[in-house]
């Protein structure tokens, strides 16, 4: 339950990028959404952050020799390009526009917490300052991993400590 809580949440860390601009867009029209919106954000952020900072660091690591390596960061940019850049052109202005975009929202969350896309997060980049590998780890060579790590660079045959967050998705801990 508390994976699914998470991914939940990396999933509205993912439009955050959003949140300054709809604000400056609407404050004039609609100051008081825009402060919702901006506080919603604060506390998406302050609890990515929280678990990112002070969770995932206590949880057990895993030692994994990676045996591949392909850096995924280009992932992040068609991400946004497809999936955040279309919202802003939507208007805010009738009850019906708004849940058009809160079904649309839905319909993008139930498939990123369900599927792989819910490490192509533009905010774990921006600000968490982690870059995104797909690795194969040594034992397990029919899988695919995401890992999270704060490495530019991941030389193939390296030993590193992970974090399990399941779903495929690995976080280095140590390496800043």
């Amino acid at each position: 339950m508390a994976n699914l809580v998470f991914r939940t949440f990396l999933f509205f860390s993912s439009y955050l990028p959003l949140v300054p601009v709809f604000c400056l867009l609407y404050w004039d029209a609609r100051p008081r959404r825009s402060v919702i919106l901006l506080v919603a954000g604060l506390v998406v952020l302050a609890l990515v952050s929280v678990y990112l900072k002070l969770v995932v660091p206590k949880i057990n690591t895993v030692p994994v020799r990676v045996r591949e390596v392909q850096a995924r960061d280009i992932d992040t940019m068609s991400y946004l390009a497809a999936y955040i850049l279309p919202f802003l052109t939507f208007t805010l202005d009738s009850w019906k526009q708004i849940l058009a975009i809160v079904f649309t929202f839905a319909i993008f969350g139930f498939l990123y917490v369900n599927s792989s896309m819910i490490s192509i997060n533009p905010t774990l980049n921006l600000l968490f300052r982690y870059h995104l590998f797909d690795i194969v780890v040594e034992g397990k060579e029919d899988e695919h991993f995401f890992l999270l790590s704060h490495r530019k660079r991941l030389p193939g045959s390296t030993l590193i400590e992970v974090v399990d967050l399941g779903v495929g998705i690995l976080v280095e801990t140590g390496k800043e």
